[in-house]
């Protein structure tokens, strides 16, 4: 362990190799810096001279390191002070959990590994893994399952619930931030609705999960989802607010489709009244889509519901005859709603009586020097809170 710790403090990538100081480290070995794994070696066999490049610059890669060795043996892999890491893409972290090596996986926490056995929940035996509730799961590609109570999964013993990320090769602790959608057959949901429906087709079997920074993966009941629309964090974040997004309805969750997205080409910049409530995609002649919009108002221009901050902003919009709020539609009298837009979602806001919105988009306790409309609102059953204007205080 003091080898590798010292390798990500001191050494670093200059264009005459990994070194420190004048002392380049070992040829064929590696080091770290800067959340990056790098190789001083000869990448052709005719080179005179090593070069130091970075390694496990696509996907996902989970090693083990011994030192700065590469640990693919069993008897290598295993030992104190042995560290497994986890590089998406090219960035690397520290991680516990288990890694095949050889046919055989191997546990590591953060201070070593050793060989992999148990029966106990978080343990992985022979090629499967055991999960809340008990029963126990195969080891295989995409797959996200969730470990709670009392269990041994190592490296997290002091966490109550979360995720883990499993692929073929290894099982690793999920480090997510915000909402993810898995599917009855463990699978995270991300796909465009223009390229698949697969995800719709079981929604009452879908679980959603709110995973934030502490590491901490918690599955939402349905008393805990609200009606609306949740960013989907399992998309790329370049991606995130313009491929696909998670609607949920009464606790059932799907990802959002063409129900509830209006897709348009640039010209159609105005919303009619039955299109308030609609998600909307302005979609050009490539294909390729721009962020999700809402419709909020008549008339006007579809508006932005990428928040950038952690604060609610709250806004009411009317639903009449043919329009639609993700699963909330209208048949017969025009339906007001509040809505709560956050970073992470915009969804009915389901506060019941009396409300007094502001007019920068605030619920207040009172007006004082501020402008504000006051709603009644009431719970309508399955399409949640219904609100109806009162009077307008000065």
């Amino acid at each position: 362990m003091k080898k590798i710790q010292k390798l990500i403090r001191d050494y670093h990538n200059v264009s005459s190799g990994c070194k420190i100081s004048n002392k380049v480290i070992p040829e064929n070995e590696y080091c770290i810096y800067n959340n990056k794994i790098y190789k001083y070696y000869k990448i052709k066999d005719e080179d005179t001279n090593p070069t130091c490049e970075q390694q496990f610059t696509t996907g996902v890669n989970v090693e083990i390191f011994k030192g700065s060795i590469l640990a693919n043996t069993v008897d290598n892999a295993k030992g104190e002070g042995n560290q497994m890491y986890y590089c998406k893409n090219g960035e690397c972290s520290i991680v516990s959990g288990y890694k095949n090596v050889a046919g055989s996986y191997i546990l590591c926490d953060y201070a070593k590994c050793t060989d992999s056995t148990g029966s106990k929940i978080g343990q992985v035996n022979g090629s499967s893994i055991k999960v809340a509730g008990g029963s126990s799961l195969a080891i295989e590609d995409d797959k996200y399952y969730l470990i709670s109570g009392d269990h041994k999964f190592p490296g997290a013993e002091t966490l109550d619930s979360f995720l883990v990320e499993v692929n073929s090769n290894y099982v690793v602790q999920f480090k997510g931030e915000g909402y993810y959608l898995i599917s009855s057959s463990n699978e995270m949901l991300i796909t465009d609705p223009k390229e698949s429906t697969d995800s719709n087709d079981s929604d009452e079997d879908n679980k959603l999960y709110y995973c934030n920074s502490s590491k901490i993966c918690k599955l939402l009941e349905s008393n805990e989802i609200g009606n609306g629309f949740y960013i989907n964090s399992g998309v790329n974040n370049d991606l995130k607010y313009r491929k696909s997004i998670i609607n949920c309805n009464n606790g059932n969750c799907v990802i959002a489709n063409e129900e509830s997205i209006l897709f348009q080409s640039p010209t159609s910049n105005k919303c009619s009244e039955e299109q308030i409530g609609k998600l909307v995609r302005i979609t050009n002649t490539s294909g390729t889509f721009q962020e999700y919009k809402m419709c909020v108002k008549k008339g006007s221009a579809p508006e932005e519901i990428k928040k950038t901050d952690d604060s609610s902003k709250f806004f009411v919009i009317t639903l009449s005859k043919g329009s639609s709020f993700g699963s909330i539609s209208v048949t017969e009298d025009d339906k007001s709603l509040i809505i709560e837009e956050k970073k992470d979602y915009i969804k009915q806001y389901n506060g019941e009586g009396y409300i007094l919105l502001g007019s920068n988009g605030e619920i207040l306790s009172s007006l004082g020097n501020a402008n504000g409309s006051l709603y009644e609102c009431k719970n309508s059953g399955d399409d949640g809170v219904k609100c109806e204007s009162v009077t307008t205080p000065k």
